[in-house]
């Protein structure tokens, strides 16, 4: 019945859902609406439908998104059918960014803006505001489930080479050469 009831929800709706509105709404614990959501997203997989189930995780389990998409072969048809684009021209500043908190969100501003080297709360609120980036927490980003629909992504696993990008520790290494860097000075000028 809860399974029917969610899928329902999920169908009607044209916005992601966060676990969170499910938990509020029907009273369960996370877990078992997890274990539901999943069957659900299994079910259509299975099935050979022209939609699936869409789940955008997060680094906290209640924001985590669910939405019927359809499937990413049928994204030229689709857009063909309505006479659709995708209406987001980006800059290569925006590529780069989205780039960036795709492969190493949940990203902190200060972070991202080391990487780039420049500050990046102007092109954050336009990403924010084309709803391409979500702020999970203050100062904190990841990609929306916009962001996935856009690329015909099931999870931003499916990017080339997310593994290595995403798990690449950048800033630890650079710090401490920094901080070696500063402690060599510091002998030198003593």
């Amino acid at each position: 019945m809860l399974k029917k009831k969610l899928e329902t929800l999920l169908l009607l709706s044209a916005n992601s859902i966060k676990l969170n509105k499910f938990k509020k709404f029907f009273k369960e614990k996370p877990e078992k609406l997890i274990e539901i959501l999943l069957e659900l997203k299994s079910d259509y997989e299975k099935a050979e439908h022209g939609i699936m189930l869409l789940v955008n995780e997060h680094s906290d389990i209640l924001e985590n998104e669910y939405q019927f998409v359809s499937i990413p072969e049928n994204k030229e048809m689709v857009k063909k059918f309505f006479s659709l684009q995708d209406g987001v021209e980006l800059t290569k500043t925006a590529i780069e960014t989205l780039t960036i908190i795709a492969y190493r969100g949940p990203v902190k501003r200060t972070e991202l803006e080391y990487i780039r080297g420049v500050n990046s709360r102007q092109i954050l609120n336009q990403l924010l505001s084309r709803d391409l980036v979500i702020e999970v927490e203050d100062d904190v980003f990841e990609v929306s489930v916009k962001f996935l629909k856009l690329l015909g992504l099931k999870t931003l696993k499916d990017l080339d080479n997310y593994e290595n990008l995403h798990n690449l520790s950048l800033l630890e290494e650079n710090r401490k050469t920094s901080n070696e860097n500063e402690t060599e000075a510091d002998s030198q000028t003593e």
